[in-house]
């Protein structure tokens, strides 16, 4: 592993981690509104319930991916050191923080992964095949699987049109 992979992976598991503690991010972006609007928990409430459950979501999330591809376990472990670290920093960033400041980041946080989503989904798409080495052995997308099985849904789903 490169020292600029380490630093990326401090980037990113650094980023993560003051996010996630600050905002409740990752699958907060949909359980924190709904945890407000459909259960009425506050804010700062409805961030730390989703940190706890985004732990669930994590594990079985892992197991089920490793089903599929093969996983960098080496980034995975330097991102999550990094944003176990870090994501202390971040809750106690955003128990500082007033409700109406928490709720103003948290939604200028997702108009902003909105715009990049929606400005990334106009530009073509890059024509890059997935390589085989990246898939996980045996699973059902593996070309060296035995038998060969049926194709999921998914395979036979139309393709993704620009």
């Amino acid at each position: 592993m490169t020292l600029l992979t380490v630093l990326y992976a401090a980037l990113i598991g650094g980023s993560a981690g003051v996010l996630g503690g600050l905002l409740g991010i990752g699958g907060g972006i949909i359980m924190v509104p709904l945890l407000q609007s459909l259960l009425g928990r506050g804010i700062h409430d409805a961030k730390t319930t989703s940190l706890a459950i985004i732990g669930f979501i994590s594990i079985v999330g892992t197991f089920e991916a490793a089903q599929h591809r093969r996983l960098d376990w080496s980034l995975i472990l330097l991102c999550g050191l990094f944003a176990s670290v870090t994501s202390t920093l971040g809750v106690r960033l955003g128990e500082r923080m007033s409700t109406t400041w928490l709720l103003r980041l948290f939604s200028l946080f997702l108009i902003a992964m909105g715009c990049k989503y929606l400005y990334a989904s106009f530009q073509p798409a890059p024509a890059k095949p997935i390589a085989v080495h990246e898939r996980a052995p045996g699973s059902p997308h593996d070309p060296s699987s035995t038998p060969a099985a049926p194709p999921s849904p998914a395979d036979r789903a139309a393709p993704d049109r620009q």
